[in-house]
């Protein structure tokens, strides 16, 4: 038990050769009690590799495969390689590598990296919670994959012909005859999606039951998830060899095999023929852009939680350029591999590209298995096929999830909440049966329907806006020196005038423009939902801004106002590197630039002064503060002087 002239501290590691006791100013011996502290020690990847195998698992994702090749035969062909590589290099990678930086940085998750600025820890919920509404809807989808995964083992797929019981025979055409009436007409893969499996209501307002089929292919799906993030991130990074390597095998056989069959040079140059014309379309560069963030997950936590787990010296930039290029190399290939399949099935039906070329979960599951019907040993195709979407998925699932619960657990642990290892497990179990029990809606006859609008939702202008206010806060609220000072203390140099440049200009020029762009087409979409379910869809695109601007308020009137607006901008005190020797140089670093800690950590004497400095400036402020109020909001500052400042830089 510690008296008055007792001070605790804790610390990492004890040492003998620490001072017993100082003395003060009044020459009275004050003890010194050493305790070793309980912070937990961040777990980390057990090498670099797997840190870029689970980065290329979360950004290599289904949209590689069904969305990027769609996008680019609708706009232009190759031409929209032109967009698209653009985007990529002044606003995909600039903020990729942003994220990983930041995350590594810290070693914290997407809600407590803002620290930085806690006037816009909102964009970190906000990034939760655009992670929470996808991973809801995206195991949907790979659960739909391990159905049609099981049920390839077979010697003839369910879906090749038209002689099933669920089989409309008036509707139903499957090439085996020769009637030239094509109108009206539905094919037998499609059928069996729609009508056998989902068994799809003609409308959300007909939601249905639960389908049991699908339920219980959710039900695999989150149990997959579940064992794989309740073994930590180091068994996440061994699971990466597998996601993230496996797909790329059997995409080459797909292609290859896709390469031998008649018809796959037209799909082939159909795909990648460029039409010039257009690149005078807003439309094409609004949809490269977005593709851009969804397909390297940027704005949405992942990056950002997944870089926590790194060593503080890996070299983030080099991980950044190389895990952006191989996800969109990886886009195109995926596009050699569908068109060159989708080129073979016109050739078999006899009709043209334009017919059979879809985009999303039709091409997974209607155009592809349809293809797949018309190959000889049809269902080791189908099998090979739905295992790379299962593990394209998972891969993708996981990072998402984990952004989910990393965030939120961070905020847990320091406020004391999840202290042992029990709490954590218990934690994650039930965080992942709320997401499981979001999703149980879209299993039912309308399900499909409630998809497309939390689908619609974040993929609106959400993760733009929070792109933009993200970028703006750290290049101008944080300072762009002194975030290329930290990316010096981690890699050994400082970005170059590209990277500077593009997160404090071009980036947010693109962005802004872009978010204007995809507003007015949005307007002029027109929606076939009824207006209840459109407002759903807008207050679900309107969550994680509200995320920041709640938050920004909520700091701006409780904690002092425009009085301390400078300083509410300025990082926590706890904000840095996670380990001693780490906050060590970083704290030099900042001595080293200004010689004082005034204008980065406020002391709370300089916040004191600077309130007393404003509250004098006007005659008639000080007529009309009286002392009860002066003191109020003299306490106000010295709370606010708990967090947000220190007396003076640590000494190590």
């Amino acid at each position: 038990m510690s008296d008055e002239n007792t001070i605790n501290i804790k610390l990492e590691e004890k040492s003998s050769d620490f001072p017993k006791s100082i003395i003060d100013e009044n020459g009275e011996e004050i003890k010194i009690e050493y305790e070793k502290s309980v912070k937990p020690k961040r777990e980390e990847w057990s090498n670099r590799f797997e840190f870029i195998l689970c980065c290329i698992g979360t950004a290599v994702g289904l949209g590689n495969v069904w969305r990027f090749p769609y996008l680019c035969y609708k706009n232009g062909g190759g031409a929209f390689l032109i967009p698209y590589t653009i985007t990529l290099c002044f606003i995909g990678l600039p903020l990729f590598f942003m994220e990983l930086a930041l995350g590594q940085f810290a070693s914290q998750g997407a809600i407590g990296i803002w620290s930085i600025s806690p006037m816009f820890k909102g964009i970190g919920y906000g990034m939760t919670m655009v992670s929470g509404l996808v991973c809801i809807y995206y195991n949907i989808i790979i659960a739909q994959c391990l159905f049609y995964f099981g049920v390839s083992f077979t010697s003839l797929l369910p879906w090749s012909n038209c002689n099933n019981s669920w089989n409309n025979r008036t509707l139903c055409y499957d090439g085996t005859d020769n009637s030239t009436q094509l109108s009206g007409k539905i094919s037998p893969s499609e059928e069996y999606y729609e009508k056998h499996f989902l068994n799809m209501s003609d409308g959300i307002e007909d939601m249905g039951w639960p389908q049991w089929r699908l339920l219980v292919s959710l039900v695999i799906a989150w149990c997959i998830v579940i064992v794989i993030l309740l073994k930590g991130i180091k068994y996440m990074g061994k699971v990466s060899y597998f996601t993230a390597l496996f797909p790329y095998i059997i995409l080459t056989i797909l292609l290859i095999r896709g390469l031998v069959l008649p018809g796959s040079l037209n799909g082939i140059l159909y795909y990648i023929r460029p039409d010039f014309k257009y690149l005078r379309n807003p439309r094409v560069w609004v949809e490269a852009a977005t593709q851009i963030f969804f397909s390297l997950s940027v704005c949405n936590g992942n990056l950002i939680t997944m870089s926590s787990y790194n060593k503080f010296t890996n070299n983030c930039l080099r991980d950044a350029v190389l895990v952006a290029v191989i996800n969109c190399a990886t886009s195109v290939y995926g596009g050699l591999v569908i068109f060159s399949n989708m080129g073979f099935m016109a050739f078999a039906k006899n009709v043209s590209m334009t017919d059979v070329v879809k985009g999303g979960p039709g091409l997974a599951f209607k155009v592809y298995p349809e293809a797949l019907t018309k190959m000889p040993l049809s269902p080791l195709w189908s099998v090979l096929f739905f295992l790379m979407m299962i593990i394209l998925g998972i891969g993708s699932q996981i990072a998402l999830v984990e952004t989910v619960l990393a965030g939120l657990q961070d905020e847990l642990v320091r406020a004391k909440k999840l202290v042992t290892s029990n709490q954590k497990i218990l934690y994650r179990l039930v965080m992942c049966l709320i997401l499981f029990v979001l999703g149980v809606p879209m299993t039912c006859r309308g399900g499909m329907y409630v998809l497309e609008i939390f689908d619609g939702a974040v993929s609106g202008s959400p993760m733009l806006i929070l792109a933009l206010v993200e970028v703006l806060v750290v290049s101008y609220c944080y300072g762009i020196e002194r975030f290329r000072m930290d990316i010096k203390l981690m890699i050994g140099y400082k970005p170059n005038k590209f990277w500077k440049y593009s997160w404090m200009i071009i980036s947010p020029f693109l962005i802004f423009i872009l978010i204007i762009g995809l507003t007015v087409l949005s307007i002029l979409k027109k929606s076939t939902f009824p207006i209840g379910f459109v407002i759903l869809q807008i207050v679900l695109s309107l969550l994680p801004i509200f995320f920041v601007i709640s938050i920004f308020a909520f700091v701006y009137c409780k904690k002092g106002g425009w009085l301390l607006f400078s300083e509410l901008k300025k990082p926590l005190h706890h904000w840095g590197p996670a380990h001693d020797e780490h906050k060590q140089n970083f704290y030099s670093s900042i001595q080293d630039e200004s010689k004082t800690n005034s204008n980065f950590f406020q002391s709370k004497e300089s916040i004191l002064k600077k309130f007393h400095r404003r509250l004098s400036q006007s005659e008639n402020d000080k007529n009309r503060i009286n002392s009860s109020q002066e003191m109020e909001m003299e306490k106000l500052i010295n709370d606010f002087a708990v967090t947000h400042s220190v007396n003076e830089l640590p000494k190590f």
